[in-house]
Parts: C-alpha cells; sequence; structure tokens
C-alpha cells in the first residue's frame, strides 16, 4: 500500500496465463503488446527521400526490433484513477521478447514498412510498424482502462492518425481454453461481416478503401485539413478530446449504414481522395488478394475482395469461376480485421463457412477447406440469399459443373442480390431473455454492439469480468478440497508401504506440493481479478463507473482499502474447509455454445512446472464428479513441511476472497437487473439487431 489516497494491490503475478495447449491467453498478448506501444512513444515523421532514390527512410511510427526486445525487458504502465492506481509491468528475457515480436508479426499487429512481403522476423536490426489491427488492438486497450480520462499519461499519437482505420471484430473467448465460443447464429453473422453490405471485387484500377467516415478516427474535428500534419501530432492527445471523438464516432457508424445504401456510380479511372484521407497502408498490388503482402486490409467495412473472374482446371478441363475467392484470401481477412492472434484458428473460422454451406469448394468440390491461391471458392445460394446484398442489376448464368448458382454481373459488381430472402420471424425477440441474450455467442456479440453505440458497455464488461472472478473462486475452491483429500491420501499411501514395502509417499507429497503451488497461483490471480474490478467500476473516480447501491460500494471499498499481511494471520484450516465447502452456483454453459479448439505452434514452451500445475487445475475443475489424478513425470522428492505453507500464508487472501465474491455476486445482481430493466428491451428494437437477416436461435 502507497501513498494515502492511492490503493495498489498488496500482490504481483509473476507469471502468464497459459491454456492447456500451453498458448498465451490473447487478453494477455494483447495487453503485452499494447504497452509496449505505449512505451516505445512511437512519433509522426516527415517522410525523407534520399537523393539518389524515390524510397523514404523514414517511416511514421516506427521502431526496430532491437528496440522492441529492449523495452519489453522492462514494460511498466501505471495509471492513476485518483483513488486507486493499476500497475501494468512485465519483464521479459530477450529470447522471449523476440518469440513474442514473432507472435505479434504473425498475427497481423506488425508488419515492416520495408518489406510488405517479409514472413518472419530474421534480424534485430528489422523496422516495424503497427498495422491498423494493431492500432485498433490498442485503441481498446484504452477503452478496457478508461486511460482517456487519466490525465498523467499521454495517449498514444498514432491513435489519432490514419493509422487507425480499422473497426477490429472481436471474438469472445472461454476463460479456461481460451478458444473462441461460437454457434451456428454467431457464425453467420461474423460471415455477414466478413462478405461486407456489398460484393466487393478487386481491381487494379479501384483505388483505396475509403477510410472517410467509416474506421478513421483522426478526421473527427472541424479543421480536417490541418489536423493530420498540425500540431496534434506534435503533443499529446487531450483525454476531453479523445471521449468527444469517442461519441462522434459513434454518430457517425450509426450514419454509414444509410451512407451505404446510397448508390454511387463507379467510374472506370478512380478520383483519388486528399492525401490526409488516403491510409498509408495502400498499395494497389498489395490489395491484390493474390499478392504476397503480409497486411492486405485496412479496413474491415468493405468485405472481402473477390475475383471477378477466374480460370481453374477440374479433372483436367478448364472452367470459368465468376465472381469468386481463394482459401488464402478469406484466411488473410480473418486475420487483418479480426482478433485472432493464430493462423491456424483462421483456418479453422473460415472453414466453418464451407461447413455451413455458405460457401463452396470449385477446386475440389469434395473436399475439406484449403486455405491455398489455388483453391477457389463461390457463394452458394443459402450464402447470397443470408448477405440480401441490395439489387441493381442481376444476371443469373448457371455453372453447368457447379453444384450451385453463380450469379454474374457484367462490368462492375456494386450492387447486386438473389431475389429471394427467408421470412424471419421477428416476433420471436419478444421471448428473448437477458439470460438467453447473455448465453448466446452471436446475440450477446449484437447486444454488446448496440451498449457500445449507445456508451454504457461498462455494465457488460462489469457482469463478465464479474462471472470470471466467481469461475477462477470456482476453481480454488476444488483445489482447496483437492488438497484436503490429497492429504488423507498421505495417511493411506503410509499404511500401504508398510505393509507392501512400497515407497508411494513421495509421489502423494509432490502431488500435494504441486497443488498448493497451484492454489497460491491462482489466489494471486483472484485477487488480481478482484482488485481490477474495483479500480474499474467500483472506486471512487472509476473509468467505468457502476450506477449502483451507495452502501454496496462502500462496504467494497472498506474491504479492498483494508489493510493486510499475507504472511501472517494463519487461517484455521477447519474454518476455511467450512468457509469453501460450497461451491457457488453459476449461470450453466449454453448448451448451443462450440468452441474452436487452439492447436498453436510457434509458442514459447512451458517447463514442466506450468505443466503439472496445468494439470492440476483441469483436475480440480472436474471435482468430486470424477476421481482426481494427476500425471507427475521427472519429479523430485520434495520434503512437506510440517505446517502447511498454504495455511499459513494464504489465509488472509483467502478471507478477502471469501468476502469480495460475497459483494461481487450482488454487484453481478444489480448489473444485470440494470441490463434487464434498461437495455434489453432497446436493443430488440433497434436495427443492430433486427437488421440482421438470421433466423433466431431456438
Amino acid at each position: 500500500m502507497t501513498g494515502r489516497n492511492n490503493l495498489k494491490p498488496p500482490f504481483t503475478v509473476k507469471s502468464l496465463t497459459r491454456t492447456p495447449l500451453g498458448s498465451i491467453y490473447v487478453s494477455d498478448l494483447k495487453d503485452i503488446f499494447s504497452t509496449l506501444l505505449f512505451q516505445l512513444d512511437l512519433s509522426y515523421k516527415e517522410p525523407k527521400k534520399s537523393i539518389f532514390s524515390l524510397v523514404k527512410k523514414d517511416h511514421n511510427f516506427s521502431f526496430t526490433v532491437s528496440n522492441a526486445i529492449e523495452i519489453l525487458g522492462k514494460l511498466n504502465l501505471e495509471i492513476n484513477y485518483g483513488s486507486t492506481v493499476t500497475r501494468i509491468s512485465y519483464e521479459i528475457k530477450p529470447k522471449f521478447a523476440m518469440e513474442l515480436l514473432q507472435i505479434f508479426f504473425h498475427s497481423k499487429m506488425l508488419h515492416c514498412p520495408d518489406d510488405k512481403t517479409m514472413s518472419k522476423l530474421t534480424s534485430k536490426m528489422i523496422i516495424l510498424q503497427p498495422t491498423p489491427k494493431g492500432v485498433a488492438i490498442l485503441h481498446s486497450f484504452c477503452l478496457k482502462f478508461g486511460i482517456y480520462q487519466v490525465e498523467n499519461i499521454k495517449l498514444p499519437k498514432i491513435l489519432n492518425s490514419n493509422f487507425n482505420t480499422m473497426e477490429l471484430i472481436t471474438f469472445e473467448r472461454h476463460s479456461r481454453t481460451d478458444s473462441i465460443i461460437h454457434n451456428v447464429y454467431s457464425d453467420k453473422i461474423l460471415f455477414l461481416q466478413v462478405m461486407g453490405r456489398k460484393m466487393n471485387i478487386w481491381s487494379a484500377l479501384n483505388g483505396p478503401d475509403s477510410i472517410d467516415g467509416l474506421g478513421n478516427y483522426f478526421n473527427k474535428f472541424e479543421d480536417k485539413s490541418n489536423f493530420l500534419f498540425s500540431d496534434c501530432l506534435n503533443s499529446s492527445l487531450e483525454p476531453s478530446s479523445f471521449f468527444a471523438y469517442l461519441k462522434q464516432r459513434q454518430a457517425e457508424a450509426q450514419n454509414l449504414q444509410k451512407q451505404n445504401d446510397i448508390e454511387i456510380k463507379k467510374e472506370k479511372i478512380w478520383n483519388p481522395l486528399k492525401q490526409d484521407e488516403i491510409t498509408p497502408f495502400y498499395h494497389r498490388f498489395y490489395t491484390n488478394p493474390d499478392s504476397d503482402s503480409h497486411v492486405q486490409y485496412y479496413t474491415s467495412n468493405c468485405g472481402l475482395r473477390f475475383f471477378n473472374k477466374r480460370i481453374i482446371k477440374v479433372n483436367g478441363k478448364e472452367k470459368s469461376v465468376y465472381h469468386c475467392f481463394s482459401g488464402k484470401a478469406i484466411v488473410q481477412f480473418l486475420m487483418d480485421c479480426t482478433d485472432i492472434i493464430y493462423y491456424n484458428k483462421a483456418v479453422k473460422v473460415a472453414s466453418v463457412f464451407l461447413k455451413l454451406g455458405l460457401i463452396e469448394n470449385q477446386t475440389e468440390p469434395a473436399g475439406e477447406f484449403i486455405d491455398s491461391k489455388s483453391h477457389i471458392y463461390i457463394l452458394t445460394n443459402k450464402g447470397y440469399e443470408l448477405l440480401q446484398w441490395p439489387k441493381k442489376i442481376v444476371e443469373n448464368i448457371i455453372d453447368p459443373l457447379a453444384k450451385s448458382k453463380s450469379i454474374t454481373i457484367e462490368g462492375s459488381s456494386e450492387n447486386f442480390e438473389v431475389n429471394s430472402c427467408e421470412d424471419f420471424n421477428c416476433k420471436a425477440a419478444k421471448n428473448i431473455s437477458l439470460f438467453s441474450t447473455l448465453h448466446d455467442p452471436g446475440l450477446k456479440y449484437l447486444f454488446r454492439q448496440f451498449l457500445t453505440t449507445n456508451l454504457c458497455s461498462e455494465n457488460l464488461n462489469a457482469y463478465d469480468d464479474i462471472t470470471d472472478f466467481q469461475r477462477k473462486m470456482s476453481v480454488l475452491k476444488k483445489l482447496l478440497r483437492l488438497k484436503n483429500k490429497a492429504k488423507r491420501d498421505i495417511q493411506n499411501s503410509e499404511l500401504m508401504e508398510l505393509i507392501n514395502d512400497i515407497s508411494s509417499s513421495s509421489i502423494t507429497d509432490n502431488k500435494i506440493v504441486t497443488i498448493r503451488m497451484a492454489i497460491k497461483k491462482l489466489s494471486e490471480k483472484c485477487l488480481m481479478s478482484g482488485y481490477n474490478i474495483y479500480a474499474l467500476y467500483l472506486s471512487d473516480n472509476a473509468p467505468n463507473g457502476l450506477n449502483i447501491d451507495f452502501k454496496l460500494k462502500e462496504g467494497i471499498k472498506e474491504l479492498v482499502s483494508s489493510k493486510f499481511d499475507l504472511m501472517m494471520m494463519p487461517l484455521d484450516s477447519k474454518e476455511l474447509e467450512h468457509s469453501l465447502v460450497e461451491d457457488r452456483k453459476g449461470f450453466p454453459d449454453c448448451s448451443a455454445r462450440q468452441e474452436v479448439n487452439d492447436d498453436i505452434d510457434n509458442v514459447p514452451s512451458k517447463n514442466s512446472l506450468n505443466s503439472s500445475l496445468t494439470t492440476t487445475i483441469k483436475e480440480a475443475e472436474k471435482y468430486p464428479n470424477t476421481t482426481p489424478t494427476l500425471q507427475l513425470q521427472n519429479y523430485k522428492n520434495l520434503a512437506l513441511s510440517i505446517s502447511s505453507p498454504t495455511t499459513i500464508s494464504l489465509g488472509p487472501s483467502l478471507k478477502v476472497l471469501i468476502k469480495m465474491e460475497t459483494f461481487y455476486d450482488e454487484v453481478k445482481i444489480n448489473v444485470g437487473r440494470m441490463m434487464e430493466s434498461d437495455s434489453l428491451d432497446k436493443f430488440l428494437n433497434s436495427d443492430i439487431f433486427n437488421n440482421i437477416p438470421i433466423a433466431l436461435p431456438q
């Protein structure tokens, strides 16, 4: 505890959270990446041209690999909200830092401006730039922690530049496996976003995708002509201005749908936009879906780029395919325009569209999804019907070799549609409850969009954070019961050793040590989660303050502000067992939910200790429904102390967690009631919900 009015958590978490497969959680990667960009303090540079060439030597907001590795060695960001302080810090060794930069690079958060086709970082002297996806992640990080309201922090200047043009598509992930949570309804919503509001056929004459009024955040004030290259890039963006442009962004986003409905005649020759309205990521060849460019999309609003015509060979015969795209192109869009980190996950998401019958492989009609340039896909009738693109010129040409219709438009393909569409029963929305909304991935995604548009997403964010805290606490309780069971096993193993003269107690001893370490690690994470919830939503001057009962807030404040020593006040084992004997009953998982499992390569390997802890936590989640087992290999004989370190050192923190959970249960109930009474009906009557041409999930 430091300072009289600034509360800091009396603990630190010294390891990254990993999934059972060993990959780092996406949320942790985003936080590390955003903190890195904060500490790099990137700036705008006037482009300088060499005397001997026209190649630009200086790049805006750029840095070297070696510089990033050095800063990753001691990352630190302190966010002072007035009454609380949140500190985000990492100390990453050079080898691991290089692996992290490779992950950031492969996930399309970074690119090399000197070599736009570079596929791997091979030198510490390589120059890197954040991509629109990377800047969008930084933007979300600022909103998440309310940094725009903190006076002592200068917002990164890149947020107010023409690098910030991406409306990133984000996924909800499972709290333990970090897998994407989805169902058929959410898959179809994603399909609509990937394909866009109209077919986007690529041509070298198209010119750049417009960022005016779409995802760009720099062009939001009155003086549009001087904003980008004026003093705004030479000074920090004021928090009030940042908050003002957020509100204006939401208003312009609502007008975007109306603007997109207006048919704009497409000229054969592109009329250039003003220089400050053109993204620096545009190049007419690198936007080619067949290009090897590391990054191709700088805005998600225009949708996937189609080919007007491709000639392929099927069974040795040439075949013309119209309005098609490659497997590589759709995976490229998912990597550039969503928060997917790992390439193989994007391939799995794209394969879902094939399984749903929305797209069809023309190269191998009966084959699985292949992410290559040579595998060509078209939209099926089912896909066209779902999209309901606006009608302009419709010419149906049936390809006899294809199983579905191929719809061809002469000339420009700005607007067209399939005539028929399903009659969706919107009256069913009256039966949708808050419970079903929050437990259906698609409905929850739309609900979050609605709340964000109306600047009231803090209720849903707090609800989710408390739910995650409750899940961690549930696992912690099961670990404590598992430890008590292991103690009883010691007595049985000692008896068997006397009878059979077999040394088995050392295995049980190591099991208890591993469980204790897992308890300590998870307790720290629970405390960190609890303090973050308090700082973001419940403290005085909280950036995302909740409108809940004053007495409830004061009770939480008194608990969180109380001083306690983690190494004192041993908690009686009977009292602890009595306090944690019952698991809290949370919402059951929605049966319609599915997970896209992670099979991650190219991630830092975990040591045997982390593997044991992961195994223990997975075992605890199943206990007591199944008999707990723990597979340990290459273990060392560690002697147990007479006094349990878990009972002695974690007693006071567990007491705090028990009380904190009780308070947060009540907060969650209050927040749920507010969303149900204030937001749910408005959402079900909003355009965001009613304009989705998808049958409601049963």
